[in-house]
């Protein structure tokens, strides 16, 4: 077994966190997923991981051990549990208590199990920036209920959001990191911003570079690619595309377009006919269509994949739709490198 650190990576999606811990020098080992798709890319894309579609809660301590085993490891050897579980449960405005029988608040319950059952020396738990805002009926901190259960069973955990843009990658995309350990005298952190959107020293003295643009990642996308295919749109959605000026939106298309085409003339929000700016990061890649920065047609995937950063080496299978999704599901393997990188010196530390 190659002398690096182990790490086991839970709702893993199409593998954004594990492809990012692989490139810091991470030994990715079992992976799991229930979702069809996203577990067919994972595996088309990480063949030497042993992955898992089985459903979370019928994972137990046997059935990881025999894993493990496979891979001529013990459970005791595991250094990081990671994952995303979905905790769209606690959107609700009411009811909002761990204990609550939305099925999707018991997806989080059973990765705190594993983590318990596993016990790495270190955890890290990515989740919708949208949870670093929300509470309970009762006025608690949904943030707050994750940080006690896993001090529950024994892990110390802070937590931070995170841009994506703050880490050079192509895209301003929030989203809250845990990250906790068992051991003691350990005191964590996640790492600093690296690039703002002005070159600028930070407040320690170092020089942060400007965020990246997506015109960097999306010059010289070849047809041939994988992920690749340009789905033609007929000439009435590209007029209505010719009128939406970078960075513009459903907003910026002439009323008198609007009424031709029979599109709403009340004010949209969002992504709605949304246009990329070249000269900008990316806004947050969602399973919505964005229109290319300077053609009037949608983003392909495999451009979606660049302004995630995943490698055109990186094949996604399944529907359009599907691999759509996936991309938004996932963590930009580059911002998952950086925060392998920085948690590699906590690894270290415990060593000494």
């Amino acid at each position: 077994m190659e002398n690096k650190p182990i790490a086991v990576d839970l709702f893993a999606g199409c593998g954004g966190l594990s492809l990012g811990f692989e490139s810091a020098g991470f030994n990715v080992v079992f992976s799991n997923d229930f979702w069809k798709p996203a577990a067919t890319t994972y595996k088309a894309n990480f063949q030497k991981v042993v992955f898992s579609e089985d459903d979370v809660k019928v994972l137990d301590k046997e059935k990881i051990e025999t894993i493990l085993q496979s891979k001529g490891l013990k459970i005791d050897q595991i250094d990081v549990v990671m994952g995303g579980p979905p905790c769209q449960g606690f959107s609700r405005l009411n009811n909002l208590k761990l204990d609550s029988k939305d099925p999707r608040n018991s997806l989080f319950r059973e990765f705190v199990r594993l983590v318990s059952i596993i016990k790495p020396k270190f955890v890290l738990m990515e989740n919708v920036f949208d949870l670093s805002n929300r509470k309970t009926a009762e006025g608690q901190y949904v943030k707050e209920i994750i940080v006690e259960e896993f001090k529950k069973i024994g892990y110390n955990v802070i937590y931070k959001v995170l841009n994506a843009a703050d880490y050079g990658v192509p895209q301003k995309r929030r989203r809250i990191f845990f990250l906790g350990t068992r051991l003691e005298n350990v005191k964590l952190s996640l790492p600093e911003q690296t690039h703002s959107r002005y070159s600028q020293l930070s407040l320690d003295g170092r020089l942060m570079e400007k965020h990246i643009p997506i015109e960097k990642v999306l010059a010289g996308v070849d047809e041939k690619l994988p992920n690749m295919n340009i789905n033609g749109v007929d000439e009435r959605i590209k007029e209505i595309m010719s009128h939406v000026p970078p960075g513009g939106y459903h907003a910026h298309i002439p009323h008198e377009i609007k009424v031709k085409f029979g599109l709403s003339t009340e004010a949209r929000f969002g992504t709605y006919y949304r246009r990329l700016d070249n000269a900008e990061p990316s806004l947050t890649i969602t399973d919505n269509p964005f229109i290319h920065p300077t053609e009037n047609r949608w983003l392909t995937i495999r451009e979606k994949a660049r302004i995630q950063t995943f490698p055109d080496s990186f094949v996604f299978q399944g529907t359009a739709s599907e691999q759509s999704q996936q991309l938004a599901n996932a963590v930009p393997p580059l911002l998952a490198q950086k925060l392998a990188t920085h948690l590699l010196k906590f690894l270290d530390m415990s060593k000494n």
